[in-house]
């Protein structure tokens, strides 16, 4: 039975980190946002294109697992979980 609740978004296959993962298991993931500014930033990995959101806070039922999957409800486009930020950092030592 599938669980909506548990992401499995498949990694950045262009970034070293990621090449050689397979899908990562979320459990009850939340997007991220990144701001614009001088920090470069990578995103590893993203939802798929048919993401669903559900605003928190939520019950969620176990239930739920049992019911089936309505497709028009996935219609959010993929979002970000997980990045990477490289950047130097000053030490006080």
């Amino acid at each position: 039975m599938p669980w909506t609740y548990y992401g499995l978004p498949l990694p950045n296959k262009n970034h070293p980190i990621g090449k050689s993962a397979g899908n990562v298991l979320l459990q009850f993931p939340s997007s991220i946002d990144t701001l614009k500014n001088n920090i470069k930033k990578t995103i590893l990995l993203k939802s798929s294109a048919f993401t669903k959101i559900v605003k928190t806070p939520v019950t969620v039922y176990l239930s739920e697992a049992a019911e089936k999957l309505i497709p028009s409800e996935f219609n959010e486009p993929s979002r970000n979980r997980c990045s990477f930020i490289k950047r130097k950092i000053q030490f006080c030592f």
